[in-house]
């Protein structure tokens, strides 16, 4: 027992050294503030996974450091983290927001606060074993969760990891902590990634409707050929299926959870997965009125609760914006 405590220990501490040593180089190149140079980090970890970022700086790093060998001893130490924790039921670290933390990068003006992941293990433990639910005939878990202030995705990824059975949905008016949590999820994807079997553009078919309807681009989804997240190890239970990787059992969504309209599809196909979302005031459907935020308080604030009937557009939601991929 103890030493499996020292492995877990030895386990959890490489992850977030290495993590430092990439944001003390990032800082040496730019000499921004440690905040913004945890930003240009998450935005070339992102690039390397398949995601086009906004950042012109942070391209021009990652041109630097494309070939720095600690990217990849990161993830790989994580990825050793988490598997040993899913085998022992045990807690596992989340190096991102650990040193947004330690560099005093957190909004205290949102009253951002970052649950220890030992307390996030216990609450989810507690919350979910209530009993097994069974997947919905098209193979999507049944078991659906929902954070309106998910953060970086502590409970998502942790719930994500020790049950195989569990979609998850989070919400967070930070966009930097949003996209910092759908990368937590995308560089887990040995373990977070969707399998469904069938044809890959069969699958996706409903959401491209959808998109089309809503004049939505389809931008992130793949047609023969999908972007492999680099600094991921192949998946050892792959077994032909076809492997969702880049949103997996989960979706995001960028904006005031106690306002956008969280039970209409269209606002998830419209906003999830998003690296660069557009402004969630114009763009998302508000609880209890027909059309947006801005254009709520441009009717003068009119009662809410009168609700706009008949655009509900049915399909899969939570496949929003996923790459798919023949394993």
């Amino acid at each position: 027992m103890r030493a499996e405590m020292e492995m877990g220990r030895r386990l959890r501490d490489t992850p977030i050294r290495v993590l430092r040593a990439i944001h003390k180089t990032i800082q040496d190149h730019c000499h921004e503030s440690p905040r913004r140079c945890w930003e240009y980090l998450l935005e070339m970890l992102a690039h390397g996974s398949g995601w086009k970022t906004d950042s012109a700086e942070s391209k021009h790093l990652w041109d630097k450091m494309a070939n720095e060998t600690r990217w990849v001893e990161f993830v790989e130490s994580w990825l050793d983290e988490v598997e040993w924790a899913k085998r022992n039921r045990a807690p596992f670290s989340e190096p991102l927001g650990d040193l947004l933390e330690e560099i005093l990068g957190v909004n205290d003006y949102h009253g951002q606060f970052f649950t220890p992941m030992s307390v996030v293990r216990l609450i989810n433990e507690l919350n979910l074993t209530q009993g097994y639910v069974p997947p919905e005939p098209n193979g999507m878990p049944g078991r659906r969760i929902l954070d309106p202030c998910c953060g970086t995705g502590r409970f998502m990824i942790d719930a994500l990891i020790h049950d195989d059975g569990v979609l998850v949905h989070g919400v967070d008016i930070d966009l930097w902590l949003l996209r910092c949590a759908m990368l937590n999820v995308r560089l887990l994807s040995p373990w977070t990634s969707l399998r469904l079997t069938g044809d890959p553009d069969i699958l996706l078919e409903p959401l491209r409707r959808a998109r089309k309807q809503l004049k939505e681009p389809v931008d992130g989804l793949v047609d023969g050929s999908a972007a492999v997240n680099p600094f991921s190890r192949p998946d050892p239970e792959s077994r032909g299926e076809n492997v969702i990787i880049i949103g997996g059992r989960s979706i995001f969504m960028n904006g005031d959870a106690l306002i956008v309209d969280l039970d209409y599809k269209p606002n998830w196909v419209s906003g999830g997965w998003h690296w660069s979302p557009l402004p969630w005031r114009d763009n998302l459907k508000i609880a209890g009125y027909y059309g947006t935020y801005n254009q709520w308080v441009a009717a003068g604030r009119p009662p809410l609760g009168q609700e706009e009937k008949g655009r509900e557009i049915q399909f899969d939601y939570s496949m929003s914006n996923k790459q798919a991929a023949a394993v």
